[in-house]
């Protein structure tokens, strides 16, 4: 992250295979869709996160154009991966380095939630793991919808809760609202974000309408979850935002079959409707919820940053036609000339070829006032920059933050009352 971005770190926290990966590939790419008139793009923040962004994507765009697989297929993380997710305001010709919201998730094999599977030697970066959930301002929780909706019998739904590893999720959730409740001033948001949900939806071309089905189930699995967190820092918000990461795409088939460590596990299989083009859905609320919780803190560091840029370049207005003496004020009434006559680029290259020569003859403040007036432009473009960057992230924030949710979102506080 360049020191003049506004960081957000966001918790991942989900157990393996749940899906964190992909959807942090699904708000990449059809957060892309989303801003693409905007005059901000989401962008890799970084190498590794670009890396990853494409093999995630070769890797899903490859199932879908086989028309059959099964979600398995993807590689689950072995150790822990940090991506950054840059909204970034910039042209595309321009590579300064200022401006822009940088979103870092940290994805971590969801095995290591359970101690048990945790070897010692993994425990270092565990904690690691554990600080940055919750240091975060915002908590994200994959939910495998399909785990929830094809338990039907008595033993598929008692291995539900060892599937999605709620009891672990909950005492991290637990400690992460114990921080954000010694933080009240601080932002404080939970996605509960169920994935593979086309075929509960009809909303996105799936043929059966399971919406409130769903969320019963939801409810039903991660009450302990939600009780803990509100216990732990009552008012926290909490959401429930189903997405769907492939979105061409229909439940076909499954099976539970056994497991070592959850006595079972599903598994499905899944056919692409029509065009095998992706229709990635739900993640617009997404990035309204993430918009509206991070409104204020984004304004007051932004804001910051223009006005240090604008200090800056103040100060070098202010050097540059400072009283330089006697001989210092000849020397800037002689620059002035100069650049009157040739330019300031044929002057400054004048003197930087000419250095050695210009000091032997006494002569080494010719060009000074002239390098001082061009530092002062370089830093007042600067800032011109900053404040327009601000300018266009504040318009795009200020408009994911007035959206209103689709019908999918539900607020978790107001299910809880009920």
């Amino acid at each position: 992250m360049e020191p003049t971005q506004v960081l957000f770190e966001i918790g991942l926290l989900g157990p393996s295979r749940v899906g964190k990966t992909s959807l942090i590939s699904s708000i990449f790419r059809d957060g892309q869709r989303l801003l693409k008139t905007s005059g901000v793009t989401i962008r890799a923040g970084d190498r590794a996160t670009e890396v990853k962004m494409r093999q995630q994507a070769r890797a899903l765009d490859s199932l879908v154009q086989s028309r059959r697989f099964t979600p398995g297929a993807l590689a689950a993380n072995h150790t822990t991966v940090s991506f950054e997710l840059l909204l970034d305001p910039r042209p595309a010709e321009d590579d300064s380095a200022e401006g822009g919201i940088a979103l870092r998730m940290l994805d971590f094999p969801g095995g290591w939630l359970d101690p048990a599977n945790r070897s010692t030697t993994h425990e270092d970066a565990w904690g690691e793991v554990e600080g940055f959930i919750v240091r975060s301002s915002v908590l994200i929780v994959p939910v495998d919808a399909t785990v929830l909706m094809e338990a039907v019998t008595d033993p598929q739904r008692g291995a539900v809760p060892l599937v999605l590893d709620t009891y672990d999720v909950g005492q991290v959730a637990r400690k992460w609202a114990r921080g954000r409740a010694g933080k009240p001033d601080s932002p404080a948001l939970v996605l509960f974000v169920p994935v593979k949900c086309e075929s509960y939806f009809a909303d996105n071309g799936g043929r059966h309408d399971r919406a409130d089905e769903l969320f019963d189930r939801f409810r039903s699995v991660y009450g302990d979850v939600l009780d803990a967190i509100a216990g732990e820092a009552e008012g926290t918000e909490m959401l429930y935002v189903p997405v769907d990461t492939l979105g061409c795409v229909e439940r076909m088939s499954g099976m539970w079959v056994p497991d070592e460590d959850t006595h079972l596990r599903f598994e499905g299989r899944f056919l692409v409707r029509s065009k095998p083009v992706l229709s990635i859905h739900g993640v617009e609320d997404v990035l309204i919820a993430l918009c509206k919780t991070l409104l204020a803190a984004r304004k007051s560091a932004e804001d910051q940053h223009v006005l240090a840029t604008g200090e800056d370049a103040h100060t070098a207005r202010d050097r540059a036609e400072r009283d330089r003496g006697l001989v210092g004020n000849v020397f800037r009434a002689i620059d002035r000339l100069a650049v009157d006559a040739y330019g300031q680029d044929r002057v400054l290259d004048f003197v930087d070829r000419r250095t050695s020569a210009l000091r032997g003859f006494g002569l080494r403040r010719v060009g000074e006032y002239t390098a001082d007036v061009r530092q002062a432009e370089r830093l007042d473009s600067a800032h011109q920059r900053a404040v327009e960057q601000l300018r266009v992230l504040d318009a795009v924030v200020d408009d994911f933050s007035g959206r209103a949710y689709s019908s999918r979102v539900r607020s978790l506080q107001a299910a809880r009352a009920r």
